[in-house]
């Protein structure tokens, strides 16, 4: 009786068949594998492919990705505002000056949340405001003498995403007394 199918292959067979079908395996291992999620709308969502993976909003701008170094991440990067090691800088001239600065950013969101702290001493009376990219935005904080004030806005940031942008925060004495300090913090957002 004969029965249907493929005849039996030995086991040497068997083995070099199983060995190449592995060798197959890990040559498909080494290629590069690309994952792509896309929205509804057919916009990229999510692209891993190679050692890295990127994160997108509705308009294909990255909002997270990984690092090709795998080391952290790529983006976003975090501003990190700068103040002097001695305190809140102080100065009592009556222009508007800068004692402190984010020293540039890329803008990740369109918004961002800055918290002014400003600080009067010796009499003096005065102001702080925030600038971005060199333009005077928001509300003026107004000091009063020998005073310490704080105020939080959301503000619009300018350009693209990926576009360098820099906040810092201006003061000025206006009474001729005494000297203004103030240092902030900045937070990106993605709503006002």
């Amino acid at each position: 009786m004969t029965l249907p199918g493929p005849v039996p292959q030995s086991n040497d067979k068997l083995q070099d068949d199983i060995g190449r079908i592995w060798a197959s395996i890990k040559e498909l291992g080494r290629k590069t594998l690309r994952v792509i999620r896309r929205d509804s709308d057919g916009s990229r969502a999510f692209d891993a492919s190679g050692d890295t993976w990127l994160l997108f909003d509705k308009a294909e701008n990255q909002l997270v990705a990984d690092d090709a170094s795998g080391v952290g991440l790529a983006l976003p990067w975090i501003p990190i505002p700068t103040v002097s090691i001695l305190g809140i800088p102080q100065t009592n001239i009556a222009s508007y000056g800068v004692v402190a600065s984010t020293l540039g950013f890329r803008k990740t969101s369109p918004y961002c949340s800055v918290t002014i702290y400003a600080q009067t001493q010796s009499g003096a009376v005065g102001n702080a405001r925030v600038t971005i990219n060199g333009v005077a935005v928001g509300a003026v904080l107004a000091v009063p003498a020998t005073s310490t004030q704080t105020l939080t806005q959301n503000l619009a940031l300018p350009g693209a995403v990926g576009d360098t942008i820099t906040i810092n925060v201006e003061v000025q004495v206006t009474n001729a007394l005494g000297t203004i300090g103030a240092a902030f913090t900045a937070t990106q957002r993605g709503t006002p």
